[in-house]
């Protein structure tokens, strides 16, 4: 299964959130059985990178949680953690995990954290 496509942008100083569905197959697709996923997120400043900036992963994550009933991944950022983020440009991934443990691609793009434009 391929991962899909989302840039993460946001201004320094407030907060993100943001709603995903899990679906099967397309964007209309029947939705997912996430009973017992995890998620792990990871940032790197480039792709070849070999270590991460941020490695989070579920239950322990902050910034990924995960609603069975609806299949919904949500991605939130506090606002203060964009106030002195670990890079302000970089890529992201999100991979669910099978109960089983097996990573699964879910998300993946860009990571934006554009300065406040007036300070």
């Amino acid at each position: 299964m391929a991962a899909g496509r989302f840039n993460l942008v946001w201004v320094q100083g407030t907060p993100f959130r943001k709603a995903f569905t899990a679906r099967i197959g397309s964007a209309t697709g029947p939705f997912r059985d996430l009973t017992g996923f995890g998620a792990r997120l990871q940032v790197r400043r480039r792709t070849s990178d070999p270590v991460p900036i941020l490695d989070e992963a579920t239950p322990e994550s902050e910034f990924v949680t995960i609603d069975e009933e609806t299949a919904t991944v949500f991605v939130s950022f506090p606002a203060e953690f964009s106030l002195d983020p670990p890079a302000q440009r970089g890529v992201y991934g999100i991979n669910l995990v099978t109960p089983e443990g097996d990573a699964v691609p879910f998300l993946e793009g860009n990571w934006t954290i554009r300065p406040r434009p007036i300070r």
